[in-house]
């Protein structure tokens, strides 16, 4: 009798061991862990590539943009030639896609003129044309 209870009760242990390491729900959420580490990782991957893709237009967009702002400050400096006022220098105040206003310190006979002028260029049939110029 006493054998048959020790087996009873190994068998009892193990199936408890069994059930403990192997229950149902363990195994559903150890797949929802592992899922959701996939997902949480496959997301920060996503996430982390779309900023540097965006960094990266970004950068070309930005220097696109430098180098038209340059030749925008050339086409301003080229009016100003043709007239009695010497720049000091040349901000922007404000810019949209088809238009640039610049804030010019400038200087007439040699004293700097107050207040600061503008200078509006806009872009009329794909072409960069000063629209406006004063205070």
């Amino acid at each position: 009798m006493r054998k048959i209870i020790l087996e009873i009760i190994t068998i009892l242990l193990l199936l408890g061991m069994l059930f403990v390491f192997t229950g149902c729900d363990n195994k559903e959420q150890e797949e929802t862990v592992i899922n959701n580490l996939d997902n949480n990782i496959t997301k920060n991957q996503i996430e982390e590539n779309l900023q540097s893709s965006k960094d990266i237009n970004t950068l070309e967009k930005s220097n696109e943009e430098s180098n038209n702002i340059d030749e925008l400050k050339e086409l301003a400096q080229k009016y100003y030639n043709n007239t009695v006022f010497e720049v000091v220098s040349m901000e922007i105040k404000k810019s949209e896609k088809d238009m640039v206003i610049f804030e010019v310190t400038c200087k007439k006979d040699g004293v700097l003129v107050d207040p600061n002028r503008t200078i509006t260029i806009e872009k009329e049939n794909n072409e960069w044309k000063v629209t406006n110029e004063g205070y």
